[in-house]
């Protein structure tokens, strides 16, 4: 058979099969990036340096999240300091009780998380998006807004804590002797409600 004949018969078995070289192979499905779990590992706030309710000049209506240990200890954080990407998870520690305090600037979601007394803070980073913040523990990721793990049937290894969103003039109303993580900034820094 000669060349030419051979590349027509073989054309033609192309185009029997669907495969003519002028028919263009069909495009890629679009696969929705937006609903796919975006997961990177951004670092905590670990053992944030605080100062006491004296030592700082907020104006009343800054808003902060409260927390109150059993034994009366009072511990507030600014939010305009944690609402940067990079500052949405503090891991802190009042006395020995593990205190991490997430929020999600984006929809507002704030999640406070403790364990029995362990000496240390938890381990918890910002572990990317999903509909949402997804928290890293170990190697596992969680939602931030409701614990749900990635992972089926994994359970959120961390109890919820008791918090308070309210203004600092509020706050300090009831906690005089409040402790506040106000990041570094100062009191022009803070944005009005």
């Amino acid at each position: 058979m000669s060349r030419r004949a051979s590349l027509v018969l073989n054309l033609f078995w192309l185009a029997a099969l669907g495969c003519s070289p002028a028919t263009p192979p069909a495009p890629a499905p679009l696969v929705d990036m937006s609903a796919m779990p975006t997961p990177f590992v951004a670092p905590p706030i670990n053992r944030p340096p605080v100062k006491s309710a004296a030592d700082v000049n907020l104006p009343d209506d800054a808003a902060v999240v409260g927390v109150l240990l059993s034994g009366g200890r009072a511990r507030a954080y600014l939010i305009e300091a944690i609402r940067p990407l990079s500052h949405h998870v503090v891991n802190d520690q009042i006395d020995n009780t593990p205190v991490t305090v997430t929020y999600f600037a984006r929809n507002k979601t704030i999640r406070v998380f403790t364990d029995v007394d362990v000496g240390h803070p938890l381990d918890i980073k910002i572990g990317g998006f999903n509909n949402g913040m997804l928290l890293m523990v170990g190697s596992n990721y969680f939602e931030q807004a409701t614990g749900r793990s990635l992972t089926p049937e994994l359970k959120f290894p961390y109890d919820t804590m008791p918090h308070e969103l309210t203004t600092w003039g509020a706050w300090i109303k009831s906690h005089a002797e409040s402790e506040i993580y106000v990041g570094d900034l100062s009191a022009d820094d803070i944005r009005r409600p």
